[in-house]
């Protein structure tokens, strides 16, 4: 696949298929790590339900790792204060 001197890529037909695009699709795309990554945007509310309770799933439990904290000491780290 070829970058275009405007940037411009073409997304092969079977994938777009594959992942649902069609030609009014929003993607996002970031660079991590070295790597770019593409991915389709939610655009209905059944998609962005499913986006949050995948994210929620990723960082369950995560909170409570360290048992000695009290539920202040718990808050205080959500809202990033010190």
């Amino acid at each position: 696949m070829k970058l275009t001197i405007d940037g411009q890529i073409t997304i092969p037909e079977h994938i777009r298929r594959q992942a649902g695009l069609s030609p009014d699709s929003e993607l996002e795309i970031r660079y991590e790590n070295g790597r770019l990554w593409l991915e389709k945007v939610a655009t209905d509310s059944v998609e962005k339900r499913q986006k949050i309770l995948q994210a929620m799933g990723q960082v369950e439990g995560s909170a409570t790792a360290n048992a000695d904290l009290s539920t202040d000491e718990i808050m205080h780290m959500t809202r990033g204060e010190d």
